[in-house]
């Protein structure tokens, strides 16, 4: 398959413009299937389909416009990949190249213009996902790269949490979605708070999210979504997005402190104490 898109590579560098721009949004949408751009996570393959859109982007230039919705998706699920970690200085000069040709500031721009869109790919699938969906490694691409417009899909980034970190859910998952909300939470004002609308979640992300999931449980993965989930509290407490009094006070009904007990802030790993988190690539 590699040997097709090393094809159609070749074919669009050595194509006329004009004639290329018909079928911009056929090859867009061919790139951008599953089929085509999670088929393997072999390098050699990931090379050629980033030739591809760099070809498409080098070639028809604003052009690209029209399909560069299907590109970013191309792009990030290449970045989602761990076996494409060699390719993120030429991934972030193609994401570069996309906002450039359309007069786009910067890539934070190019993520605005399409984050809505992201996200709703993303979400339509989340209630199935496990730790080996590649979605979750795409979330992590598009919340962390996006800065501060990740606050602008807060309603559906919460929704997708609140669904995945329920405690019967994959643990190994929903360890890797807590690195990436506590990686988040390490800045909130240049992420998810960036609109200041986030105080409008904290109970969901207290109550919903993260108490349930600091509950004990035996074992290795239970214990490192514990320090996690901690280190997401802590984060909250330290960047002062919770009041004095939110952290005392419980939230009636029903009976359970908004706060979970010190006892399981004192149970977690001692990892959290020293600022470690996990990367959720590495997870």
């Amino acid at each position: 398959m590699a040997s097709y898109l090393t094809i159609l590579a070749a074919v669009i560098q050595g194509s006329p413009r004009q004639v290329l721009q018909p079928h911009l949004v056929s090859l867009g949408n061919a790139l951008c299937n599953p089929e085509v751009s999670q088929r393997t996570e072999e390098v050699f393959y990931l090379e050629q389909l980033l030739c591809c859109v760099e070809s498409l982007i080098e070639l028809c230039q604003e052009d690209c416009k029209e399909i560069s919705l299907q590109l970013t998706k191309v792009l990030v699920t290449i970045m989602a990949i761990p076996t494409a970690g060699h390719l993120h200085v030429k991934l972030e000069d193609a994401m570069s190249a996309l906002a450039e040709v359309q007069h786009i500031r910067d890539v934070t721009g190019l993520y605005k213009q399409h984050i809505s869109q992201l996200m709703e790919w993303l979400s339509s699938t989340h209630d199935g996902w496990s730790c080996c969906s590649p979605e979750i490694l795409q979330l992590d691409v598009i919340a962390t790269q996006s800065g501060p417009v990740i606050a602008e899909v807060l309603k559906d980034f919460i929704s997708i949490l609140k669904t995945c970190l329920q405690t019967s859910r994959d643990p190994r998952m929903r360890l890797k979605l807590f690195s990436i909300l506590s990686q988040l939470l390490q800045n909130p004002g240049e992420t998810v708070n960036s609109k200041g609308q986030f105080g409008n979640y904290l109970e969901i992300v207290i109550k919903d999210i993260l108490s349930p999931n600091l509950q004990w449980q035996a074992g290795r993965t239970a214990a490192a979504i514990r320090t996690t989930a901690v280190a997401c509290l802590w984060a909250l407490i330290y960047s002062e997005l919770l009041s004095p009094e939110e952290v005392k006070c419980p939230v009636p009904p029903p009976q359970t402190p908004l706060l979970p007990h010190k006892h399981h802030i004192r149970s977690a790993s001692v990892k959290t104490q020293q600022g470690n988190t996990l990367s959720p690539r590495n997870a």
